[in-house]
């Protein structure tokens, strides 16, 4: 009995681990989409399509501030 309850144990932990690893990768956009980057003062520097997106298209700069929106569309 007490065999049983180690393995339970085990297990269990496994399950843990496993799921913890999944919440801690970081998941990619569901849906196609295109990020839009802006500069410090709000303007927009640039923009690219995800890889759901077909053909990938971008343009402009890549910066720390940006919006994600649902979509293909690329505009200047």
């Amino acid at each position: 009995m007490r065999r049983s309850t180690r393995v339970v144990a085990a297990c269990a932990a496994v399950v843990a681990l496993a799921s913890l690893a999944a919440v801690a990768k970081k998941p990619g956009p569901e849906w196609p989409g295109t990020y839009v980057y802006y500069d410090d003062a709000g303007n927009v520097v640039g923009e690219a399509t995800n890889v759901l997106c077909k053909p990938q298209a971008a343009w402009g700069e890549v910066t720390a501030n940006y919006d994600y929106n649902l979509g293909c569309n690329i505009t200047r």
